[in-house]
């Protein structure tokens, strides 16, 4: 499912290996075990060998991203409440 504010897929959807997710320049979504970078010239996002990723939902539309190297994001962490241990 994808949220509509930001269009990025629910993190409920994620794999539990997960810690990024990032939208490619041809708008496709894809999780990733470890930050993923990119190349100079490259048009999507790279993972470092032996780490697990995986596609995240097919794009809802077929488009080109033009700012797709801002498009990465961390696992949400849950915050703690102080009385909690």
């Amino acid at each position: 499912m994808i949220e509509k504010e930001t269009d990025i897929p629910n993190w409920n959807s994620a794999p539990v290996w997960a810690m990024y997710i990032a939208q490619d320049l041809d708008s496709e979504w894809n999780w990733y075990e470890t930050k993923p970078f990119s190349v100079n010239g490259e048009d999507n996002w790279l993972s470092v060998p032996s780490t697990m990723h995986a596609q995240a939902e097919p794009p809802i539309v077929d488009m080109k991203v033009p700012h797709w190297h801002e498009m990465i994001f961390p696992r949400p962490t849950l915050k703690r409440k102080d009385n909690e241990s």
